[in-house]
């Protein structure tokens, strides 16, 4: 899997927060999901690093599924109401004579010495003993077994050996069989095999890259966003500033040369914020890349290695 620049497999720079945290110390524990007191579906881990309310840190997990630096497993099936879509669902059992839903569960119980079967009520003595109903032995442990259980309904007194299950949602108070249920998938999220290393790889890059602003005098050197004339966020890998100047960073990496694509992506980016640029081709630009790098008039660095191209972007900066 080819990366060309950190946000092409990263999204949007603050959602980078997420890819380090997985990289540092969730490598080997997904995110799973839990439900609040009003069924809400929740990723309590994302929320935090990310700082997202609920339904945008879910965008951003299957965002990054969809750029494959997580991959999802169904973690369980949600039981949705049939009308609002609601998953804040209680499930009743109810009598398959009546449909009350007074019914109460008993155990099934065995005497094994003189064979009787009945209900565990039905074994206690007055004084909460278990005694067999039929030969009046008190149970001794290993004397008795449960084989099952029963359903007992309180309005029409049948017993049932398997209720009928209805769902009610708290939502909208729907009632609704099983069969009526919608079913949808929910997810755990874990990083995909080897994207680890490759964002240590990035990280690593940029951190040499940083260092060298540094040594000249630009501070606060960052992954951040900057707004344009035309009110556009534009995510930039490095910003940094010196005496009121702005100067961005950014590295492509390109088996064969980096492509046209990132040059038109870079060009408009400076020509909205009006900063200067530095964009660094690993190891170069293809043809056409270099074309139109030229006519654009950009600031280009070519360069066999990270450490390579850190070392020319010192020298131009002087």
């Amino acid at each position: 899997m080819q990366r060309e620049t950190l946000h092409e497999w990263v999204p949007p720079v603050k959602d980078q927060k997420l890819v380090v945290a997985l990289v540092s110390n969730l490598e080997n524990e997904p995110l799973t999901p839990t439900r609040d007191s009003i069924g809400k579906l929740r990723y309590p881990r994302a929320e935090d690093i990310l700082g997202e309310e609920p339904e945008k840190t879910r965008e951003i997990l299957d965002l990054m599924v969809e750029k494959e630096i997580l991959e999802r497993t169904v973690f369980y099936k949600d039981i949705e109401c049939p009308s609002c879509r609601s998953s804040n669902i209680s499930t009743v059992y109810r009598c398959t004579t009546c449909m009350s839903i007074n019914i109460s569960k008993n155990a099934l119980i065995e005497h094994v010495s003189c064979g009787n079967i009945g209900p565990k009520d039905s074994y206690l003595s007055s004084d909460n003993q278990m005694v067999c109903p039929n030969c009046h032995l008190e149970l001794s442990s290993g004397s008795w077994k449960n084989i099952g259980s029963w359903y007992e309904c309180s309005d029409c007194n049948r017993r049932i050996s398997i209720p009928d299950p209805q769902h009610i949602c708290r939502n909208c108070s729907t009632e609704f069989l099983f069969e009526n249920a919608r079913y949808e998938n929910v997810y755990s999220y874990s990083l995909r095999k080897g994207i680890a290393d490759q964002y240590l790889k990035l990280s690593n890059t940029y951190q040499a890259f940083k260092e060298v602003l540094e040594q000249k005098g630009y501070g606060d050197a960052e992954t951040t966003s900057m707004k344009g004339e035309s009110g556009v966020m534009h995510e930039f890998e490095l910003l940094a500033s010196r005496d009121g100047q702005v100067v961005a960073v950014e590295v492509a990496f390109g088996d064969g040369g980096v492509d046209q694509t990132r040059i038109v992506q870079w060009f408009a980016k400076i020509i909205d914020t009006r900063v200067s640029a530095y964009f660094v081709a690993i190891p170069s630009l293809d043809a056409g890349a270099a074309k139109l790098a030229s006519a654009y008039k950009l600031n280009i660095i070519e360069a066999e290695t990270p450490a390579n191209g850190a070392s020319k972007l010192k020298e131009v900066l002087g």
